[in-house]
């Protein structure tokens, strides 16, 4: 997940840099791409869910899926990314005019981070999230800045990779879980931390992994179509999930059964949309 806010951010403040966007058509455009496909794959992971857990789709459940505060959990990505479709534009702002609420903003988000170490808000994480989350828009535009400077980098990874390890200290001392999706939602440092010092570690060997085109063909696969592959993913797991009990089903087996339908499904989604658009 940091990977994964770090190319969005990544490619916003490039662009930006360049031609600043209109705010109102950008927002249009964002919004669009957010919660048409949301949509799509909530309409067919309902149905799939009626048939699977039918006590499970209530009124409330399918309201609350619709304003992605609640039911799916899977919505949390979808209003992360309306967040920072909103606070993109807040960041690049407030870089180029008021030092003050730059730094500000800075030491809110770190703050947040080492906060919920020790605590945890009394309201759903989906509405906290966006704070600790807008540390990666500091770390992508430090990363752009001296993308160049491998020593500064390295500084840097060093720097994150001792975050990580006396986080987990922290996390230990006080008898709370160190496995990372418990420390997810929302992200705090620790979390943060561990995805930095991975994306970090990756950018020192992007030359090495990516000089195999197929592994370049293959990364671009899943990058440019990562929206739509975690909707479809999930749906399958949903149904999926039904048969690994009762068929007893090896983990490694289920794995690729998931990842093969999913690519098979997104395949066949960019075959039928290729033929509607050549009508």
């Amino acid at each position: 997940m940091p990977i994964f806010l770090f190319c969005s951010a990544y490619l916003f403040l490039q662009k930006s840099s360049d031609k600043p966007p209109h705010f109102f058509s950008y927002l249009k455009k964002r919004v669009v791409r957010l919660l048409v496909p949301y949509y799509i794959y909530l309409f067919f992971f309902l149905i799939a869910l009626f048939f699977v857990s039918p006590h499970v789709v209530s009124f409330t459940y399918i309201w609350q899926s619709i304003l992605l505060i609640g039911g799916t959990d899977i919505n949390w990505l979808v209003l992360l990314f309306l967040y920072i479709t909103v606070l993109l534009p807040f960041f690049t702002w407030a870089l180029k005019h008021s030092k003050f609420l730059f730094w500000f903003y800075f030491a809110l988000a770190l703050g947040s981070n080492y906060l919920l170490l020790f605590y945890q808000f009394p309201v759903s994480y989906k509405f906290v999230m966006w704070l600790p989350w807008s540390t990666m828009f500091y770390f992508t535009w430090f990363y752009i800045k001296y993308e160049n400077k491998k020593n500064i980098l390295s500084l840097i990874f060093l720097l994150t990779l001792s975050m990580f390890i006396s986080s987990h200290i922290v996390q230990s001392q006080l008898h709370h879980s160190t496995v990372l999706i418990h420390n997810k939602y929302p992200p705090n440092v620790f979390y943060l931390s561990y995805g930095v010092s991975i994306l970090l570690l990756l950018s020192f060997f992007h030359k090495y992994i990516f000089s195999n085109k197929f592994v370049i063909k293959t990364v671009h696969f899943f990058s440019k179509f990562s929206y739509s592959l975690f909707f479809l993913h999930y749906i399958i797991l949903t149904v999926f999930s039904v048969f690994i009990q009762t068929l007893h089903i090896h983990w490694f087996l289920f794995f690729s059964s998931v990842l093969v339908f999913t690519i098979f499904l997104q395949y066949f989604y960019i075959f039928i949309r290729k033929n509607l658009q050549n009508r």
